[in-house]
């Protein structure tokens, strides 16, 4: 099932998104990007909270840039917690669990508790907490902004395969607009108090050059991040 968001006006003492309509398909990564303060956490609290002006599949999974880990549980367990909320945690979730892990780099601290990691691998293991819930749509908040950059790029890739190959749909929050044009099928603006999307770029690169560095030489990505870069 696709979300579809339809002129949505949201805000609490003062309105602070106005008339936002979007939709995500199945299989499609749309970044958003916007200056603080435009609403772009909220539009995700909108979508989470179900608002009469949005329509969304029952599963989503939301991975925010604070870590939210239980500080008595390890990595690992940190990870299963979703499923063991649902009472199914199985072998071969565990083995995912692990799987995911290793994706992320952090194979070798499955059983540490967050007091021992660094803020970038608390960040990784809310990222595979977000992976393993197999849920229709994933709601993104800068999930990778205490990552640094080389291993950014590389979850960039993770996530972005990720939702291609499942089919999953896929709101990706970022301030960084290289990564928006590297990892989404389109780019929104959100500009403005209250917010509204001012525009919207598809992305029209192949996958073998959608990493940062390969992207820069693209006569694509010159157009694409003035365009971004004058709407913000």
């Amino acid at each position: 099932m696709s979300l579809s968001v339809n002129e949505l006006s949201a805000g609490y003492a003062s309105k602070v998104l106005e008339k936002v309509s979007l939709k995500i398909a199945p299989g499609e990564l749309v970044c958003l990007i916007g200056k603080s303060g435009t609403g772009k956490t909220t539009l995700l609290n909108n979508i989470s909270e179900r608002h009469s002006s949005i329509q969304r599949p029952e599963t989503f999974a939301l991975v925010t840039q604070e870590n939210l880990l239980l500080e008595w549980r390890t990595a690992l367990e940190n990870v299963l917690l979703p499923h063991e909320l649902k009472k199914n945690v199985t072998e071969e979730i565990i083995h995912k669990g692990h799987e995911l892990l290793a994706a992320v780099g952090l194979i070798d601290s499955v059983g540490k508790v967050p007091s021992e990691m660094s803020g970038g691998m608390k960040q990784r293991v809310c990222l595979a907490r977000g992976l393993i819930q197999e849920a229709e749509l994933y709601l993104f908040d800068e999930p990778l902004s205490a990552v640094d950059f080389d291993l950014r790029i590389k979850l960039g890739r993770l996530i972005r395969n990720f939702i291609v190959n499942n089919q999953r749909a896929a709101l990706f929050i970022t301030h960084n607009l290289e990564e928006a044009i590297s990892l989404g099928d389109r780019v929104l603006v959100l500009s403005g108090r209250p917010g509204k999307i001012v525009l919207e770029e598809k992305i029209n690169i192949p996958e073998s050059m959608r990493d940062p560095v390969a992207l820069r030489a693209q006569p694509e990505f010159a157009r694409l991040f003035k365009n971004l870069w004058e709407a913000l």
